[in-house]
């Protein structure tokens, strides 16, 4: 291979990268207490205590992915299009209501493959488990506000999860 040959393969794997950045943010490691996790012991289950977790620091994007930088991969890759997937990477929701239409509404309804083809296409990569469960439990103003009445209350709701109801 020649030199001008190499130099166009690594622009070409490069260009990516530089047409279409993502804004990171550094997310300070720390320890999270999971509300979810069940007792190792079920004997004086409300005695046991679960062990927090330590997160080391790691980098995430700053925004949700949005429909419309989805369909710059998609264009991009066209292999992980709706109607090139291999089902062994995507069930029958995958991209359901996906109009291509760009917005900058978050994109829904992708699988997990789908996900970290698109992470390692811009150089990035999934968080882990404690991770993502580290990250959401942030609010705006504590690292771990699971026990934050008002911070559970707009997750559930977001969820759909309190309309209508009372919370106790």
């Amino acid at each position: 291979m020649q030199k001008g040959a190499i130099v166009t393969v690594i622009l070409i794997a490069l260009v990516p990268c530089l047409v279409h950045s993502f804004e990171m943010q550094t997310i300070p490691s720390g320890t999270l207490t999971p509300f979810w996790v069940v007792p190792k012991s079920t004997v004086g289950k409300n005695k046991t205590k679960v062990s927090p977790y330590k997160v080391g620091s790691f980098k995430m994007m700053k925004y949700a992915v949005t429909k419309k930088d989805y369909l710059v991969f998609l264009n991009e890759n066209p292999d992980w299009k709706k109607e090139n997937i291999a089902g062994i990477y995507a069930d029958s929701s995958y991209l359901r209501s996906f109009d291509n239409k760009p917005t900058k509404s978050p994109i829904t309804e992708v699988s997990w493959f789908a996900a970290r083809a698109f992470c390692e296409n811009y150089g990035m990569r999934l968080p882990l488990l404690k991770e993502w469960e580290y990250a959401a439990a942030a609010s705006e103003t504590k690292k771990d506000a699971n026990k934050e009445e008002t911070f559970l209350r707009r997750i559930l709701d977001w969820y759909g999860e309190t309309k209508g109801k009372d919370m106790k």
